[in-house]
């Protein structure tokens, strides 16, 4: 991606991921109703899928800088596992 042996790179990457995560849980942490939190926790899960799958095709088409992908892979594959892994 043209970014060599550079570590820092991950740190740069992953700093938008994290507060966009950070901001979601405290939202979903105002839900009290189960069944609404439940649905919005698998519709989450499905979004990170899509997200996934768009951002990957843009990047192998050209639309997409490597490291742009990489944000939003890492909120992608992120957000899925936070919401699964700390049901409210």
């Amino acid at each position: 991606m043209g970014y060599g042996n550079d570590a820092s790179v991950y740190t740069t990457s992953e700093i938008p991921a994290t507060i966009l995560i950070l901001l979601l849980l405290g939202a979903l942490y105002k839900i009290k109703d189960n069944k609404r939190a439940l649905l919005l926790n698998l519709w989450l899960t499905i979004a990170g899928l899509v997200l996934l799958v768009l951002a990957t095709l843009a990047y192998y088409s050209g639309n997409l800088s490597g490291m742009l992908w990489m944000m939003i892979t890492g909120v992608g594959l992120f957000v899925p596992y936070i919401v699964q892994r700390y049901p409210f």
